[in-house]
């Protein structure tokens, strides 16, 4: 046994079986508050560059007005539940706890069981695993840092327009629901909403590949996304398919003539 695995050794298999339910809770609420987000701002710059589009948006003015409400709200409720420092919450924090106060989870041994039960041929899973080295304490701070820097954004602009939407709900009109927003600058926005996305992808390829834990680059700026759409086979993240969703609906309902009217 290597000084690595000695000081990293293969855990229970309760705490295995939390800290994968958590990184599963993490990829669900990431994956939803990027669909609410980026579907919500592909809606609001088609409508703003596509004036055909928007005349006949304007059209079911109500029914647009839901959408566009529903999306912020459930945006927010969703990254809540990650940024919620609550020790009683499936939050990234304290997911990212459990990956730094465990770090047998990612030892040899533990990878080494996981490729085991994909690869067969142990020569296989050796050559899978030879070049692997467990993070280090200052790979998960590197982590811990990002995520307090995001929850600190959160904290101050976002926390406190959730707090409004449940306590005041029924005291605010959509258009209001819609202007909730309008103060928050929206890169920042945008950053904390992939964030949780990248932190997944980075503690699941460790956990799962053996790779780096590094934490993993994706594009947030909706302009950006909206200029360099992913492909309809691409594999990206899910903000990315989030936008070319929304776009691909969008571009179904712009009229095809000069008629501004949309009839």
């Amino acid at each position: 046994m290597t000084l690595s695995e000695s000081m990293n050794p293969v855990l229970p298999l309760r705490t295995v079986q939390d800290f994968e339910r958590r990184l599963k809770a993490l990829l669900r609420n990431a994956g939803a508050a990027a669909r609410y987000t980026y579907t919500w701002e592909t809606i609001k710059s088609y409508e703003a560059r596509r004036p055909q589009l928007s005349a006949r948006l304007k059209e079911f003015v109500g029914f647009w007005n839901t959408i566009l409400s529903a999306l912020q709200t459930s945006a927010i409720v969703a990254l809540g539940r990650m940024y919620d420092k609550r020790s009683d919450v499936l939050s990234a924090a304290v997911l990212l706890d459990c990956a730094r106060t465990n770090q047998g989870l990612f030892s040899l041994n533990s990878l080494r069981s996981r490729v085991e039960s994909r690869l067969t041929a142990p020569a296989d899973v050796e050559s899978y695993i030879n070049k692997y080295r467990p993070p280090k304490r200052p790979q998960f701070d590197a982590l811990t840092k990002g995520l307090e820097n995001q929850t600190k954004f959160y904290e101050k602009y976002i926390s406190p327009i959730r707090n409004n939407v449940f306590a005041h709900a029924g005291d605010l009109t959509q258009e209001e629901q819609h202007d909730m927003l309008a103060d928050v600058p929206m890169a920042d926005f945008e950053q904390l909403t992939v964030f949780p996305l990248c932190l997944y992808q980075t503690l699941w390829q460790t956990y799962y590949n053996g790779l780096d834990l590094v934490l993993t680059d994706a594009p947030t700026d909706i302009v950006k996304l909206l200029a360099t759409p992913l492909g309809r086979s691409a594999i990206g993240m899910e903000h990315q398919h989030a936008v070319r969703d929304a776009t691909v609906f969008l571009e179904s309902l712009t009229p095809t003539n000069v008629d501004v009217s949309g009839r």
